[in-house]
């Protein structure tokens, strides 16, 4: 876990360090910040690479019961499945 950090943030290191040099170019805005979210991305996937990959348990499913309760546990559930896939949020 500790590679993984490090080199995610040897990665944001080096997009500071880009920024840095696209300000001091003449790009357009528009140009720099789509190359800068493809590093973004690049690091991302990166930083996930060496990690082993992790089963992770499904929510149970919504029964249909009519509680707010249970409807607000089965969502909460969901949210913390999704974020456990790194999924991007919509």
């Amino acid at each position: 876990m500790k590679e993984v950090e490090e080199s995610r943030d040897q990665g944001l290191a080096e997009l500071v360090n880009l920024k840095g040099t696209l300000d001091k170019t003449n790009k357009a805005p528009e140009e720099a910040q789509d190359e800068i979210a493809v590093l973004k991305r690049a690091v991302r996937h990166s930083s996930s690479g060496g990690v082993p990959h992790v089963k992770v348990k499904e929510p149970e499913s919504y029964d249909g019961t009519r509680s707010a309760k249970v409807l607000g546990n089965f969502l909460w559930d969901m949210e913390q499945y999704l974020e456990r896939l790194n999924l991007p949020k919509g």
